[in-house]
């Protein structure tokens, strides 16, 4: 099962006047479009949506209001929408859940950025080495998930009352897995077990 995200970008005029402590530099910002396809198509594929890379989703919650929520800052139900200054690094989430049969062989294909004659290269790796990220500009990764049956016991360093949600219990994202890994040790393709998301 093949994925595709369609990216574009464009330039977006930064507002006049500016404050005074951004008059001596100007950045222009860069608004990155993704549009999904096939959210509910593939076979083994419940759903899949977007958020920002900030957001830990953990992999049991796939009724996660951010799904459908207007609160969502980067998703509005079919396409995610980015802004960085020039040379920023920017991410998303791309959540895929499996439905109640599990996905298997899941991959994600992304397009390059284009605008006009400016283009930014994909994240297609290299042929003859996988790990060669020279002049490809947009990365792939997956999440890793730890498990936390129960969270840590109370000591004096802590007191109860700050003791993190339940919420984060059970598979908590971790670590960023390069989709260029071995499959079956983090990289893509993947296997999506019954009822869970898989973050890309």
């Amino acid at each position: 099962m093949l994925l595709f995200v369609n990216l574009f970008f464009k330039e977006v005029a930064m507002p006049r006047p500016l404050p005074r402590f951004l008059s001596l530099r100007i950045i222009p910002s860069i608004a990155v479009i993704v549009l999904i396809f096939g959210a509910g198509a593939h076979a083994g594929v419940a759903r899949i949506w977007a958020v920002d890379d900030g957001e830990k989703i953990t992999a049991q919650d796939t009724a996660n209001p951010l799904a459908t929520s207007s609160a969502n800052a980067v998703w509005n139900g079919t396409t995610v929408s980015l802004f960085g200054g020039k040379n920023e690094i920017v991410a998303f989430q791309l959540q895929i859940q499996a439905d109640h049969q599990g996905a298997s062989a899941v991959n994600v294909s992304v397009s390059a950025l284009v605008n006009g004659a400016t283009t930014i290269g994909n994240s297609g790796a290299s042929e003859a080495d996988p790990y060669d990220y020279r002049n490809k500009c947009i990365e792939l990764f997956t999440e890793h998930y730890l498990n936390f049956p129960r969270r840590s016991e109370n000591g004096w360093y802590w007191a109860s009352a700050a003791k993190p949600s339940d919420y984060y219990l059970g598979w908590v994202p971790d670590c960023l897995i390069p989709f260029s890994a071995p499959a079956g040790k983090g990289g893509a393709p993947f296997s999506i077990v019954a009822d869970r998301n898989q973050a890309v």
